[in-house]
């Protein structure tokens, strides 16, 4: 049955952000199933000749707020989707515009079934969770040579504190230390000055580091190259980018957090968690040593896993299925066009 949905957010414009990507994947997924869907900035009027069955918020604490009172206004379900940084704000108390959005809202989705376990211990009333498991579309093909010589290494990451870089930049230097020749390309917009100056001037004092951006359809050539994927995040909530380049055959190295816990824990997965210095010296001179049949053997598990856990098919369907029992939640089934 059609649903006729407003999309709250603002991950759609600059700077590039890792929920833009989910975004747009879900407004394609559910545009392809016959869904009506409007696109709308918080803090915009909505300019719609039409009424929602649903208004989704994606970020609670930048978009819930917007998404809440537009679904009242309307009359219509309220369902606000979790970005990676939300739980960490909401149970810090940070977040304060987020709980109030979640105490209204009559849906929350995220990533993980841990998630909303999380959310039902901060007892912000009573909103339906469900999951929403993060989709990433697969490359049939095998992955491309890497360099031998030198270690690639991609940590798609915005400076601000919650992405952490300098952790990654102090894993590297261990890197450096231990005699790997490596390459590490910091690729995100500086979202926080104090902190890019920081990541700046840590870059400046190790060899071979690089910083700069590049827009969400130029990474596929980043991953192409690099032998690893990092993540360096204080909290993740299903990174786009680890799944995008796990389809393009790197290796996955994640810090030890909620979010990247959940997906080592998956039945199945390559992801590898930060341990210490010495595990993470041996894991990438393992790497540089890899034959071709090597890496596709990798190419070949991350598929698989991808498949079973991460396909875009399921992550509609999920997403689906939790906006049609909101708005039943409420006594009410999608409007008539």
């Amino acid at each position: 049955m059609r649903l006729r949905l407003w999309i709250v957010t603002d991950a759609l414009q600059p700077p590039a952000r890792g929920n833009g990507t989910t975004v747009a994947r879900w407004i394609d997924g559910l545009r392809s199933r016959g869904h009506e869907l409007a696109i709308l900035e918080p803090g915009h009027t909505a300019r719609s000749s039409w009424a929602p069955d649903v208004v989704l918020g994606y970020h609670a604490e930048r978009c819930g707020p917007a998404a809440v009172a537009l679904a009242a206004h309307c009359g219509a379900a309220s369902a606000i989707a979790l970005g990676g940084t939300d739980l960490l704000a909401l149970e810090d108390g940070s977040g304060r515009a987020g709980q109030g959005a979640i105490r209204r809202c009559d849906l929350v989705v995220g990533a993980f079934p841990s998630f909303g376990e999380r959310l039902a211990a901060l007892e912000l009333g009573s909103p339906a969770y469900a999951v929403v498991r993060r989709g990433v579309f697969r490359d049939p093909d095998p992955p491309l040579p890497r360099d031998p010589r030198r270690l690639e290494i991609a940590l798609p990451s915005g400076l601000r504190r919650v992405k952490d870089p300098l952790f990654a930049i102090a894993r590297f230097a261990a890197l450096r230390a231990a005699g790997i020749d490596a390459r590490l390309r910091i690729v995100g917009a500086a979202l926080e000055d104090d902190l890019a100056r920081a990541v700046i001037d840590a870059a400046r004092a190790l060899p071979g580091i690089e910083i700069g951006q590049r827009p969400p359809v130029a990474m596929g050539a980043l991953y192409a190259r690099a032998h690893v994927v990092w993540n360096s995040s204080l909290h993740e909530g299903g990174a786009n980018a680890v799944l995008e380049a796990a389809a393009l055959g790197c290796a996955v190295l994640l810090r030890d957090v909620p979010g990247n816990r959940e997906l080592a824990a998956e039945s199945g997965s390559p992801v590898a968690l930060f341990r210490d210095d010495a595990t993470s010296v041996a894991f990438h001179r393992a790497l540089l040593c890899e034959s071709a049949a090597d890496r596709d053997a990798r190419h070949a598990a991350n598929a698989a896993w991808l498949a079973r856990w991460h396909d875009p098919a399921d992550e509609i369907e999920d997403l689906e299925r939790a906006l049609h029992a909101a708005v039943a939640g409420r006594g009410g089934g999608p409007r008539s066009p």
